[in-house]
C-alpha cells in the first residue's frame, strides 16, 4: 500500500485524527508526512504547517542532539515489533520550548519490505499515559525506553501501531456487530481483556435505552460517519458514559464489509453538564422567582430578561425585548447619565443605585431605581441590571411628605394664631385712636401698615408650605431661608420663653435645592428645638461656608438632650422621643437632604442640649 494511500486509508483517519493524544507519521528521514488535530493544538501548527516540515525544525534547539540520537536509534531497530520513548523540547509556533514525551513505533512497507515509517505519539510530561506504563508493568525514565513489544497482528499493522498507543478505544466489527479486534485501552477504561470481548455483539455493552436510540437513529439512513453518545457497560456492572466516532468500511460493491469505532470516556463530562443543568435549572428558578426585573444587556442589546422585567417594560412576551437595543427602553433625559454609567461599568466598578426612566414598550416611560454590575453572559462580557419600579412609591412618598406639611402646619397654627392675634390687636386699637381724632395721624398709620405687613409675611409663608408645588432646584438665599423660617416659628418659641439667635456668615453663596422642601425641614428641625425646651432658653441658627463646594447650618439647642441608644435611630419611620409624635418628619427631612446632595448628622449630650448640622452643595454657578 503506498503512503498516500495509507495516510488516506479510513481506518487510519478514524483512529489518527481522532486520538486526544498528539500523533504524527514521520519518514524515516524525519520528515512529516500527518499530524493530528491534537498535536496541532499543542504546538500551534496547522495541519498543513506541519506536512512537509523535518523534525528537526520542529525540536528546540536545546533538544536537538538527544533529538537527533533518538532518531538515529529508531532507524537501526529491525523489526516492526519494537518502539521506543524519550522525553525533549519541542518548539512551539510562538517561539517557546513544549516538553512532549515521545513514543515511536516502527512501520515497515509490504510492498517494498525496506520502506519505513514511524508512528509518533506525544504526551506532555504529567499526561495520562496509563494505558502505556500500565501495559508494561513499570515507569519509564527519562531517556530512551526499554524494548517494548507490540501485539500480534487482528488488523493492518500500521491501525495497530496506533491502537497500541492510543487513550482511546479503538474496536474492528463486523457488519453484525461482532467484535473482531479491540485495543489494549478496553482494559484502563471499562475493565475487560481484549479476550473476553472477541467474538461477543458490541450490542451487549450498550445500555438498552441507548441502543434503541442508536437503532432509530440508524433507520433514518445510514451515513459512512456518525458520533455516538451513550453508556457502556462496565466489568464490574456499572455505566461509563462514551462518546463513539463510527467508521463504516465498504467493499468494493459498496455493502458493509467492518465498523470501526473509536470511543473516548466522556463520564466526566456529562457528570459536569448534568451539574451544569441543574445549576442552570437553580438559576433560571432564582431569576424568575426574583421579585425586582433582573435585564442582561451586551452589546446594547437585551439578551436575557425575567418575568418581571417583561411586566417592568409592558411586553407581552419575552421576544419583544430580547435582542431589542438597549436604548430603546431608555428616557431621553437620562441617555447622557446611562453613557457615564456604561463607562463606569466597563471599567469593571460596581453602579449601586441609579435612578431614571425606562421606557414601556408602549412608549410610556416608568420611573426606576436599579442597580448594575458588570458580568459574562455566555462567555461575553455583559451588564447585569435589577431595577425595580418606584412609581408608586414616589406617588406614597409624596403622599406622607404632603401629609407631614399638613401636620407642621396643623402644629404651628395654634402658635401662628396667637402671633396674628397681637398684630390685629394693635391694628384694631390704633384705628380707635384714629376715630377719635387723635394726633399724630401719620405714626398710626406707619404702624398699622407695619403690623399688616407682619400678618401678610405670616400668611404667606404658610400658604407656600401648605400648598405644594412641583420640585424646582433653583438657586435659593439660605439667609433669606432661615428669614422666613425663624417668621413661621417665632411665634411658637415665644410663648415658650425661647429666643431665636441667628450667627449667619455674610455673603453665603446661593444653595442648590428647592426652596419650599428646604423650607419645610428647617421648621422641622427648628420646631423640635423648641418643643425641646420646655422651660425656655436659647435657640442658635449658624450658617457658614465649609468648604469651596458646600455650606452648613446648625441648629443648636439648649434642652434635655437625646441619650445615645436612641440618637441613631431618629430618621426611622415611627421613631420619635415625643410623646405625640410619629417620626415620620425626620424621616421625611433627612430624605429631602439627602435628594439635594447632602446629609445631616446630630450629637446630643443628655442634659446640655442637642445640635442638628445640615451639610447641602452651594448653586454651581454662583455669580448670581
Amino acid at each position: 500500500m503506498a503512503i498516500d494511500n495509507l495516510i488516506n486509508h479510513p481506518l487510519f483517519l478514524l483512529s489518527f485524527h481522532h486520538s486526544p493524544a498528539g500523533m504524527a507519521l514521520a519518514a524515516a528521514s524525519g520528515r512529516l508526512l500527518a499530524a493530528n488535530k491534537a498535536l496541532c493544538q499543542i504546538l500551534g501548527y496547522s495541519e498543513s504547517e506541519f506536512v512537509g516540515q523535518m523534525i528537526d525544525d520542529l525540536c528546540h534547539p536545546d533538544s536537538l542532539e538527544n533529538k537527533r540520537k533518538f532518531w538515529d536509534e529508531l532507524n537501526l531497530l529491525s523489526s516492526e515489533s519494537t518502539s521506543r520513548q524519550m522525553e525533549f523540547d519541542w518548539r512551539h509556533r510562538e517561539g517557546y520550548a513544549v516538553p512532549l514525551r515521545i513514543t515511536a513505533s516502527k512501520y515497515v512497507s509490504e510492498e517494498t519490505g525496506t520502506e519505513a515509517w514511524f508512528i509518533l505519539y506525544l504526551t506532555q510530561p504529567g499526561g495520562d499515559s496509563r494505558n502505556h506504563d500500565e501495559r508494561q508493568g513499570n515507569d519509564t525514565a527519562l531517556g530512551t525506553s526499554p524494548i517494548i513489544p507490540v501485539q500480534e497482528q487482528k488488523c493492518p499493522q500500521l491501525y495497530e501501531l496506533i491502537a497500541v498507543h492510543s487513550h482511546d478505544i479503538i474496536s474492528y466489527c463486523d457488519p453484525e456487530g461482532i467484535i473482531l479486534y479491540t485495543s489494549p485501552a478496553i482494559h484502563r477504561l471499562l475493565g475487560y481483556h481484549e479476550e473476553e470481548l472477541i467474538g461477543r455483539n458490541s450490542a451487549e455493552l450498550i445500555h438498552p435505552e441507548d441502543f434503541q436510540q442508536i437503532q432509530s437513529k440508524h433507520m433514518d439512513g445510514y451515513t459512512d460517519d456518525c458520533i455516538h453518545i451513550c453508556r457502556v457497560l462496565h466489568k464490574k456492572g456499572n455505566y461509563i458514559w462514551m462518546e463513539n466516532s463510527v467508521k463504516l468500511i465498504k467493499d468494493e460493491n459498496g455493502q458493509i464489509s467492518n465498523i470501526m469505532t473509536v470511543g473516548r470516556d466522556i463520564t466526566t463530562r456529562k457528570q459536569a453538564e448534568e451539574e451544569l443543568l441543574k445549576s442552570e435549572e437553580k438559576y433560571r428558578r432564582l431569576i424568575e422567582e426574583m421579585p425586582e426585573a433582573l435585564l442582561i444587556q451586551q452589546d446594547g442589546k437585551w439578551v436575557c430578561v425575567n418575568e418581571m422585567a417583561v411586566r417592568l417594560l409592558g411586553a407581552a412576551n419575552r421576544g419583544e425585548l430580547l435582542n431589542k437595543p438597549v436604548h430603546d427602553f431608555i428616557d431621553p433625559d437620562v441617555l447622557q447619565a446611562a453613557s457615564s454609567l456604561t463607562e463606569t461599568l466597563s471599567n469593571d466598578d460596581f453602579v449601586t443605585t441609579f435612578k431614571g426612566k425606562f421606557i414601556t414598550v408602549q412608549g410610556e416611560p416608568v420611573e426606576v431605581e436599579f442597580s448594575a454590575v458588570p458580568t459574562w453572559y455566555e462567555g461575553h462580557y455583559a451588564v447585569r441590571i435589577i431595577a425595580k419600579d418606584i412609581s408608586e412609591a414616589r406617588k406614597a412618598q409624596e403622599l406622607l411628605q404632603n401629609s407631614e406639611k399638613l401636620s407642621l402646619v396643623g402644629q404651628l397654627a395654634a402658635g401662628i394664631a396667637h402671633e396674628l392675634r397681637n398684630p390685629l390687636t394693635a391694628v384694631k386699637g390704633f384705628i380707635q385712636l384714629l376715630k377719635s381724632g387723635a394726633a399724630d395721624k401719620q405714626q398710626y398709620y406707619d404702624i398699622i401698615s407695619s403690623e399688616i405687613n407682619r400678618i401678610e409675611q405670616i400668611l404667606g409663608e404658610m400658604l407656600i408650605l401648605a400648598k405644594p408645588r412641583a420640585v424646582q432646584y433653583l438657586p435659593v438665599d439660605i439667609h433669606r431661608l432661615l428669614e422666613h423660617v425663624t417668621t413661621l416659628v417665632e411665634s411658637q418659641a415665644i410663648m415658650n420663653s425661647i429666643e431665636i439667635v441667628k450667627e449667619c456668615e455674610q455673603s453665603l453663596p446661593f444653595i442648590d435645592g428647592d426652596e419650599n422642601q428646604l423650607k419645610q425641614v428647617f421648621i422641622n428641625v427648628m420646631k423640635n428645638a423648641v418643643e425641646a425646651m420646655p422651660h425656655g432658653g436659647i435657640i442658635t441658627v449658624r450658617a457658614n461656608k465649609l468648604e469651596e463646594d458646600r455650606i452648613v447650618v446648625r441648629v443648636i439647642d439648649q434642652g434635655s438632650g437625646i441619650p445615645a441608644d436612641q440618637l441613631e435611630r431618629i430618621g426611622h419611620p415611627f421613631f420619635t422621643t415625643k410623646e405625640h409624635g410619629t417620626g415620620l418628619g425626620m424621616m421625611v427631612s433627612f430624605q429631602i437632604i439627602e435628594r439635594h446632595g447632602g446629609h445631616v448628622s446630630i450629637s446630643s449630650e443628655v442634659g446640655k442640649g442637642t445640635t442638628v448640622e445640615i451639610v447641602l452643595p452651594v448653586f454651581a454657578n454662583n455669580s448670581l
